[in-house]
């Protein structure tokens, strides 16, 4: 992206660079953060956002990259190009960088969005390389005794001879006879070489090499004769060893040399991850989003908030339709005219560099060629230049480069100079990187510039808001008129005389006055409206709240309704399940007293057994306790025993009976309304005294059809229906009973199936034949 160098700076690039490395994890990103800048390619831009997208997404699932092993390799790669032999920590460090190269490639595949998998798939590691290293070198970077068989040996010789030789002048220092002649009893080195301390007057008392004397001259430091095979079989050894250790590293270094390329290719690319999930990372910490619009013309900001502003940040909104246009900011001192400058074009910048930008939802950034900023004070003594020529100078350079695909941001353009040729200057300049189709931002005090913005079909005021009444900004931008200095209401609250400021209202022109009497009643008139707008929206807001609760209430209740339909359709279904089960046993004991009587066993036999079923029928069948027809035009009262014939249930009245001549009955969990002709009250009943016990015909079919029609039911209601129908069908005598539920989307004919297909008292269904009614229709038949 084409800029120029006080773009960068005026638009804070530097600190953005040191943030954003201070979140990288290694040595290399972090010198691709400080050297990151937004660039001028529309694939690298999409490409970037991607990345960073995806990236902000793994951060939000807690996903975690192993950074703390990787490490700057590349030197290390270079020198085992070159054949030379690494140390064993550079080595460990080599394979390091690989495994985390490793688990990182298969991380994003397992997890990562297309760009970053398209990233992991280029990711290599070292093959065999990193498996011989971490065989062979241990974490501190020393060679392990794994490394080879004649290493692990040489090794173990040393440290036999090794306790051979502490063995041997262990003794001899300890030795009563050699007592007299030590200077003390120690063992210390000299020349690299285990030797005992002699005092000087024995030195011939001691067989053994003299290797040193003291300062004084009164020790002399002897390697012992015992000791001197044991030292030279040691150092054979340890130049042995130290051979075959650097053979290892040779080995080692020589399978890093020929993946070297490859090394050097997954350092990069995890430079390059490091840098997107710092990107991603910051993003997150500013709640960035992805703006649209970046194939379009159309710039807006929504909700725009500048990320390095601390505590509550007014978020800036603004927009330009396309190339061509541009916005005139006015407003007071210190009333975030620059601000908004710096935001707008800082938004651009994060963008075009991959970042997700801290805006809301609506923002749309389109792509930019380049980006030319003059903010600040550019005063340069030292050039013999003053503020104006500074500004000058550096919108010169501009004038050549702006363009369609330019953002424009001029602060106080036309200042430091006759305010009238100031202004002058500033439309020509305006006009000028209008009509070169640049994307226009500026800035201003003059009065002359806000007409002119007036009448261009393609500049539209904006001002930042000012709150009258406290004399302080809001750094709100309003779009679409002009704002005010408040020049003599700043003097004023800052404590200037009331004479001075009264004689230079004086001094005024009369035209200005007025205006700017127009320009605060229209400030007024807005913010009354904004305030009204916004007691609307929070009274529709709290409207919406009184439904949603009422909403949230009413699922309640269907709920609750529901689950007691379910608890009373499960108790029901038990009590039925159990008589079904005393009817077979009766059945059973039926068919044994006719095989008993075909047998010729007594009539008399017979007919007891007969009243014994009876009498266990009218036990099992009849409620206990007894429940007898009421009397006509009987009261039913809360809380009375009843017994609902239809239901074969006992329940309570649970309430008046209502205009239909319906009588509410609680059975367990469920309310039914039943005719009071359905009902049996409890024997010794005030209101409808007992008339004595009667027998139940569980065979009779009265008030049981045929066919059952579930037209215009849910499918909750329709199977509870259901269930109780075929329990009352089969206790009939049915051996075939019609459903009726027709076509329609097809919903209830399968629910219907489904259950028909697991009911202990289905023998099979089917659906029905076009004289039965078709697809519309399901006919079960019962068991027998």
């Amino acid at each position: 992206m084409a800029a120029t160098s006080r773009t960068w700076t005026g638009l804070d690039w530097p600190v953005i660079q040191e943030r954003l490395a201070q979140r990288t994890q290694t040595e290399g990103g972090r010198e691709r953060a400080l050297s990151l800048f937004p660039q001028g390619s529309l694939l690298w831009v999409e490409r970037e956002l991607s990345r960073t997208e995806e990236a902000a997404a793994l951060l939000r699932e807690r996903v975690r990259l192993p950074w703390s092993r990787v490490h700057p390799i590349g030197p290390f790669l270079e020198r085992a190009r070159r054949g030379g032999i690494l140390e064993g920590q550079a080595l460990y460090q080599i394979a390091q960088t690989s495994q985390a190269a490793r688990e990182i490639r298969g991380l994003l595949l397992a997890s990562g969005g297309p760009e970053l998998k398209d990233l992991a798939e280029a990711l290599p590691h070292m093959e065999e390389g990193e498996r011989a290293i971490f065989r062979a070198i241990s974490p501190e970077g020393e060679i392990l005794d794994e490394a080879s068989p004649l290493l692990a040996e040489l090794r173990r010789e040393e440290r036999q001879e090794e306790e051979r030789l502490r063995r041997f002048l262990d003794r001899l220092i300890r030795s009563p006879e050699m007592q007299p002649f030590l200077q003390e009893a120690v063992i210390t080195q000299r020349q690299r070489r285990f030797v005992v301390p002699v005092r000087a007057s024995y030195r011939h008392q001691v067989p053994g090499i003299l290797r040193d004397v003291s300062a004084s001259g009164q020790t002399a430091f002897v390697e012992p004769q015992g000791a001197v095979e044991i030292q030279e079989r040691l150092l054979l050894l340890a130049r042995k060893r130290e051979a075959e250790e650097k053979r290892i590293l040779r080995e080692l270094s020589h399978l890093v040399a020929k993946e070297a390329d490859l090394m050097a290719l997954a350092e990069d690319l995890l430079y390059q991850l490091d840098l997107i999930f710092a990107r991603a990372e910051m993003s997150l910490e500013w709640e960035g989003r992805r703006p649209g619009g970046l194939r379009g013309e159309a710039f807006r900001l929504c909700q725009a908030r500048h990320p390095l502003l601390e505590g509550e940040v007014v978020p800036l909104d603004l927009e330009l339709p396309g190339p061509g246009h541009g916005l005139l900011i006015t407003g007071p001192n210190t009333g975030g005219k620059t601000v908004a400058l710096k935001t707008a074009g800082l938004m651009v910048l994060l963008h075009q560099a991959g970042f997700l930008p801290p805006v809301g939802e609506g923002t749309v950034i389109p792509f930019f060629q380049a980006v030319f900023c003059d903010v600040g004070d550019e005063q340069d003594v030292q050039q013999n230049l003053s503020t104006f020529s500074a500004h000058l100078l550096h919108i010169k350079e501009m004038l050549p480069e702006a363009g369609r695909k330019s953002l424009v941001l001029l602060d106080e353009v036309g200042s430091g100079t006759d305010p009238e040729e100031g202004a002058a200057l500033a439309m020509a300049l305006l006009e000028h990187f209008l009509e070169r189709g640049a994307y226009l931002l500026a800035t201003t005090h003059y009065g002359p510039l806000k007409a002119f913005a007036e009448r261009h079909p393609r500049l539209k005021n904006a001002a930042v808001e000012f709150d009258v009444a406290t004399l302080a900004p809001t750094y709100r931008l309003i779009l679409g008129q002009p704002g005010r200095s408040y020049a003599l209401e700043i003097a004023r609250r800052l404590g200037l005389p009331e004479a001075i400021l009264e004689r230079a209202q004086a001094y005024r022109d009369p035209a200005e006055r007025r205006a700017d009497v127009l320009l605060t009643r229209l400030e007024t008139m807005r913010a009354e409206a904004e305030e009204a707008l916004l007691r609307a929206r929070e009274e529709e807001e709290a409207a919406r709240a009184v439904r949603r609760a009422l909403e949230e209430e009413r699922e309640r209740l269907e709920e609750e309704r529901a689950r007691l339909y379910r608890e009373a359709a499960e108790e029901v279904r038990g009590w039925q399940e159990k008589v079904k089960a005393e009817l077979l046993e009766l059945e059973k004991k039926g068919r044994l007293l006719l095989e008993s009587l075909r047998k010729g066993e007594g009539e008399e036999t017979f007919r007891q057994d007969i009243r014994k079923l009876r009498k266990e029928a009218g036990r099992e069948v009849l409620p206990q306790p007894a429940y007898v027809k009421p009397e006509k035009r009987a009261v039913f009262e809360v809380g009375q025993g009843v017994y609902v014939q239809s239901l074969r249930a006992a329940g309570e009245v649970a309430g008046p009976p209502g205009s239909d001549g319906k009588v509410p009955v609680q059975i367990g969990a469920l309310r039914v309304w039943v005719d009071a002709e359905d009902l049996l009250v409890q024997e010794g009943s005030k209101r409808a005294p007992a008339v004595g016990r009667r027998e139940v015909d569980y065979r009779s079919r009265a008030g049981v059809g045929p066919q059952l029609d579930l037209h215009g039911l849910t499918v909750d209601e329709a199977l509870l229906r259901l269930e109780k129908y075929v329990d009352d069908a089969y206790l009939a005598g049915y051996e075939e009973v019609k459903i009726l539920h027709g076509k329609g989307t097809g919903v209830l004919r399968q629910e219907v199936r489904r259950w028909a297909q697991g009911h202990p008292l289905v023998e099979s269904f089917r659906p029905g034949n076009p004289r039965e009614g078709g697809d519309g229709v399901t006919i079960l038949r019962l068991k027998g």
